[in-house]
């Protein structure tokens, strides 16, 4: 079985890639942790839909393969080894999180908007047997949709595990795991100053919870990725920082193009929890998106909206 969480951004796909993987690990199979790359190496492009090629076999070694995908879709999904778990919310609240998060222009949020609307388009046509589609309101209840997810994949998980999976993914635990290690984080680049001397360093802005730190980052701590799009010039997408004895950190850049904030990129660890991707946790119930707007932009966004909404249903 391949278990895709089909999430667009600011809908909780990561809660929802923790608690599935979780829920894989509880019932006792093998788990085998994938990207839309693998993915669409193992089936044969060329047919309509997709057809699984030697290599599916080969990708799940007798386990489960989970993966996500941020704004990705492919007919591959509709095939039957696949169950896809995607989130329903208005696209204006998703897009207003996403604003608050990395500054982005009103602009870019109407971009995102009519990007994401396509997407959902394609989860909502999918099959209900090949996709559950989740309302983002019910991710205030995690316990309840931990169990519904179980059901739906068909896998063998007590409630007392369904319970301690979502207690472990809650909004309040997630932030303060991220939190611990942001902060553990900036007080290592802080003990680097002699590295930064000895070897040079960039002077990097970050923004935690809305506060501007300017970062002393040795250069001889950058990943070579990073160090050669730094020499050629090219587009920053992110800087990836290798401390010593810490985990790989991604400085992401905001769309102010002068700060960054703190990423820490997915791993498969002992628990196969990916990690948590900012500081920011949207929160499940309903948002008052037009606080972060102008007048004069709420009003073009309910225009902008309407007919999707029609369509969507939400």
């Amino acid at each position: 079985m391949i278990v895709w969480i089909g999430s667009t951004a600011r809908t909780g796909g990561t809660v929802l890639y923790n608690i599935a993987a979780g829920l894989i690990v509880a019932s006792g199979n093998d788990i085998q942790a994938i990207d839309n790359k693998d993915l669409i190496a193992a089936f044969d492009m060329t047919t309509s839909p997709p057809c699984p090629t030697q290599a599916l076999g080969k990708l799940l070694n007798g386990g489960i393969a989970i993966g996500r995908g941020g704004s990705f879709y492919s007919d591959i999904f509709q095939h039957p080894s696949c169950r896809v778990v995607f989130v329903k919310r208005d696209i204006r609240e998703a897009a207003a999180s996403m604003k608050l998060l990395n500054k982005s222009t009103y602009e870019q949020v109407t971009k995102m908007i009519r990007g994401w609307y396509k997407i959902h388009l394609q989860y909502k046509d999918l099959p209900d047997d090949r996709c559950l589609r989740l309302d983002y309101c019910e991710l205030s209840n995690l316990a309840a949709v931990t169990r519904k997810i179980a059901d739906y994949l068909n896998l063998a998980v007590s409630d007392d595990d369904c319970q301690n999976i979502a207690d472990k993914n809650d909004r309040n635990s997630l932030k303060t795991q991220f939190q611990k290690r942001a902060d553990d984080f900036m007080q290592r680049l802080q003990a680097c100053g002699d590295e930064a001397d000895r070897a040079g360093c960039l002077l990097i802005p970050i923004v935690q919870n809305n506060q501007e730190t300017a970062a002393r980052i040795p250069v001889s701590y950058l990943s070579e990725e990073t160090a050669r799009v730094l020499e050629n010039q090219e587009t920053i997408y992110k800087l990836d920082v290798l401390l010593p004895d810490f985990e790989p950190v991604a400085l992401t850049p905001n769309n102010d193009g002068r700060t960054f904030r703190i990423n820490f990129p997915p791993q498969a660890d002992k628990g196969f929890h990916i990690n948590f991707q900012s500081e920011h946790v949207s929160r499940p119930e309903n948002s008052k998106w037009q606080s972060v707007f102008s007048a004069q932009e709420v009003q073009d966004l309910e225009e902008l909206y309407r007919p999707m909404k029609e369509t969507l249903g939400y």
